[in-house]
């Protein structure tokens, strides 16, 4: 569970007639405003004391009298209280660290052999055939 803190909290009836607790870190007027704008009805929302978690502000709306005196909001609070504290629901946007990916092993590579420059040996003479004949010569 993460340790988000909100500004604002209330409750709300969304268009499929559930009454839920409800968290922003807008404005009143902005949280309301988006809650028309997705058709939502039976809104109440007051601003916190304090930045808060989801586990702390269904017990502090508890304490108002607005919250309280209504017996569908007390319900509401009381049924996000124990959901959040006891079953440990996780907050928006938490989500488990991915493992990382695993990175393919390249094979090492390998050196290529390396070819012998050719050399080009002049071509023979009779100056050459002069001089194999005397060294031939010389040496019997």
């Amino acid at each position: 569970m993460t340790n988000e803190k909100y500004l604002v909290g209330g409750v709300g009836r969304n268009s499929a007639g559930k009454l839920k607790a409800r968290y922003s870190t807008l404005s009143v007027a902005d949280t309301l405003d988006r809650q028309v704008r997705a058709n939502n009805t039976d809104l109440l929302y007051v601003d916190l004391p304090r930045p808060m978690t989801r586990d702390e502000i269904p017990a502090y709306l508890l304490t108002l009298e607005a919250f309280n005196s209504v017996q569908a909001y007390r319900e509401c609070l009381e049924a996000a209280n124990t959901n959040h504290a006891l079953k440990g629901k996780p907050t928006r946007g938490a989500k488990a660290p991915r493992p990382p990916k695993a990175k393919p092993v390249k094979a090492p590579k390998v050196a290529k052999a390396v070819k012998a420059p050719k050399v080009k040996l002049p071509a023979k003479t009779e100056d050459d055939d002069l001089l194999i004949e005397e060294l031939k010569a010389i040496v019997a």
